[in-house]
């Protein structure tokens, strides 16, 4: 998708809107113009160092690589996601590390696009305003269309005129805990309940299969090729000036010979291993459209089977000794034990959506019923 849009679930019950910034316009171009510094950097310093190589030099274009290397690593990992319903608002950063706030549906005052300045630059955002606390600006939201952040904003003003009061609508799911979105069921004693798959999800079901399996195809994305590509032109082209310089294609004041070149000629491996490897994620990254990734689901085992590139990888889960299932935001949890101290994670199935999380853990507990 190239620029994410607000939706209601099935049933009305929840509002979402997700910002990934590696997805959208503003994002890819500004990928695309930090990649430059990636790009043309490694190729000045070869034909530099040609006529008079400086370590100097390499360290140089280091420093000044790494602020615009943060930029693009934030850009690229960053995907927030802002859920409201009977409950209240989840508002998940995920970044280089994830935070997680709720706000009960009580204390939301409303939402708000605004417009704010940096400087000399000004941006559009979306505000949540609270009753009894500052307001809440969400993050990264500037990224999207200010058209994507009006249709938010209204949705959700309308939701909130809708709610008299906050009423959980999935009774049957077994417990959840106040102040936490997630939804417990307890497969020997919550009742059976049913989910319908959401309309917006990306999984697929295959009929033919002997057994409950799911998969969905890749996604070609420019972002994650533009930013497979600084990281793989930034460090390949580092570590090639020292490979020219090893053997002589760079002419060097200081030329290594005997022992000495033996012992950067090994020194240099691991880093041409992660060369190669970053070299891998930019073909996965350009055949992403390919790949495909399948779990299927058995009496006992869960199987999570990958390809890509026409290399396939399974996965094998032990999932006997499963007591509950975790209804979570960012997918399906398959735990054994039934306090916390004695609680194992079997299996996680990662999703986008706690809506596909609620369908596949109906699907499950139905067919753990009849088995």
């Amino acid at each position: 998708m190239s620029d994410p849009t607000t939706y209601y679930t099935p049933d009305h019950s929840r509002i979402e809107l997700r910002v990934c910034p590696r997805e959208t316009i503003v994002g890819k171009i500004t990928l695309a113009f930090l990649s430059l510094f990636f790009v043309v950097g490694p190729i000045f310093v070869f034909f530099a160092g040609r006529s008079n190589f400086d370590f100097g030099l390499v360290i140089w274009l280091a420093l000044m690589t790494i602020i615009p290397l943060i930029l693009v690593a934030s850009i690229f990992v960053t995907d927030d996601l802002v859920t409201l319903d009977h409950e209240g608002l989840t508002y998940r950063r995920k970044g280089f590390s994830t935070k997680e706030r709720f706000f009960e549906l009580s204390a939301i005052k409303g939402f708000e696009q605004v417009r704010k300045r940096s400087g000399k630059n000004a941006y559009e955002t979306v505000e949540i305003h609270l009753k009894d606390e500052p307001s809440v600006e969400i993050a990264n939201v500037s990224f999207i269309s200010k058209k994507n952040q009006l249709v938010f904003v209204e949705e959700c003003t309308e939701f909130l005129k809708r709610q008299k009061g906050p009423v959980w609508s999935s009774e049957s799911t077994g417990e959840m805990a106040d102040h936490d979105p997630m939804e417990v069921v307890h497969l020997k004693t919550d009742r059976l309940f049913f989910a319908e798959q959401p309309f917006d999800s990306k999984w697929m079901r295959d009929e033919e299969a002997e057994n409950f399996t799911i998969y969905k195809k890749g996604k070609f994305s420019f972002g994650g090729l533009i930013a497979a590509l600084v990281f793989c032109c930034f460090w390949n082209g580092i570590v090639s000036v020292f490979l020219l310089s090893l053997f002589g294609v760079i002419p060097s004041k200081n030329p290594v010979e005997g022992g000495e070149f033996w012992f950067v000629f090994a020194f240099l491996i691991p880093f041409e291993l992660i060369g190669l490897g970053f070299i891998w994620g930019v073909l996965c990254a350009l055949f992403a459209g390919w790949s495909q990734e399948r779990w299927v689901i058995t009496k006992n085992e869960i199987r999570r089977e990958k390809r890509n590139l026409g290399i396939k990888s399974v996965k094998r889960f032990d999932v006997s000794r499963a007591e509950k299932l975790e209804i979570e935001p960012d997918g399906l949890y398959f735990v054994a034990g039934q306090t916390e101290d004695e609680e194992e994670t079997l299996c996680t199935i990662p999703l986008e959506t706690q809506a596909e999380a609620r369908w596949l853990a109906a699907r499950f507990h139905q067919m753990r019923a009849s088995w």
